[in-house]
């Protein structure tokens, strides 16, 4: 069961983005370069996307649970399943309060509905303390033995998963460049999802038998 759990975590990030690609040429009048994956649940078939979000939040889940134990220190591992449990609240919280257009967004945040801004202002606070939460997670796990190398891909390729949050946030705000929002968007989602892939494929190489807690 645990090997079974393991690859849908490894896989659950590559079935989202077949799905996003897919849904993204049939839905009409979207525009992979210029739209958010968001705008895809508020398209026509915005149902099937809600649902693929569904599952990439379960997977989230399951890492939360399957990852944090194999840790040797148990401030690693509490910091790590915060991080996990964190992210898989954001992306169920981004389901529950749709996104706007981001033609709408742009043209003035008080046009936007009670959901609308919901979402836009859980995105920004998540981009604001994601700095201080690569950071913790990053310098827990660096003397890890098994999972050390995480401390090195997770301060690598965050740095560029940043400064496409803040290009985004910054063209949405000034309207420069808008016409690559989306292209922007998929790229941070492109590098997080290698970040998500790594820690995944290190859990279904590590094969220690741990000990039950129950007989220590």
């Amino acid at each position: 069961m645990r090997r079974f759990l393991i690859w849908y975590c490894i896989l659950s990030p590559v079935i989202f983005s077949i799905i996003v690609a897919v849904l993204g040429f049939i839905t009409p009048g979207y525009d992979h370069a210029a739209n958010t994956i968001s705008e895809l649940s508020i398209g026509k078939y915005g149902w099937i996307q809600q649902i693929n979000l569904f599952q990439l939040a379960s997977s989230g889940l399951l890492i939360s649970l399957l990852f944090p134990p194999r840790l040797e220190h148990a401030r690693a591992a509490t910091i790590w399943r915060n991080g996990f449990l964190l992210c898989t609240v954001v992306t169920i919280l981004l389901i529950i309060f749709p996104t706007e257009s981001v033609e709408k967004m742009h043209s003035s945040l008080f046009s936007l509905s009670f959901t609308g801004l919901s979402h836009l202002i859980i995105a920004i606070c998540f981009l604001v303390i994601s700095p201080f939460g690569i950071r913790l997670l990053s310098d827990s796990i660096k003397s890890d033995r098994t999972y050390g190398h995480l401390a090195y891909i997770t301060r690598v390729y965050s740095k560029p998963c940043l400064v496409c949050a803040v290009v985004w946030f910054v063209s949405l705000g000034t309207g420069i460049g808008m016409r690559y929002l989306g292209l922007v968007e998929k790229t941070a989602i492109a590098i997080l999802f290698y970040w998500l892939l790594s820690c995944a494929l290190t859990l279904k190489r590590d094969n220690r038998i741990l000990p039950d807690p129950k007989t220590l």
